[in-house]
């Protein structure tokens, strides 16, 4: 579940592999609260998406 994140950029800082293999990856607000996740199918899948999708999640959380 994503929360209103307002007025804060979100870096893409962190992936964690997952039991089934599908991928963890983590969207760091500056403030320190804790991050927006996203699943990726790979850790390739993260890497071409990442900027695609922070941009998708900051534009989300600030409606």
């Amino acid at each position: 579940m994503l929360e209103k994140w307002k007025n804060d950029n979100l870096s893409p800082v962190g992936l964690k592999e997952n039991e089934d293999g599908t991928f963890t990856g983590y969207f760091f607000k500056s403030n320190g609260t804790p991050p927006i996740t996203k699943d990726y199918e790979s850790e390739e899948d993260f890497e071409a998406n990442k900027e695609k999708d922070r941009i998708e999640l900051l534009q989300l959380n600030q409606e």
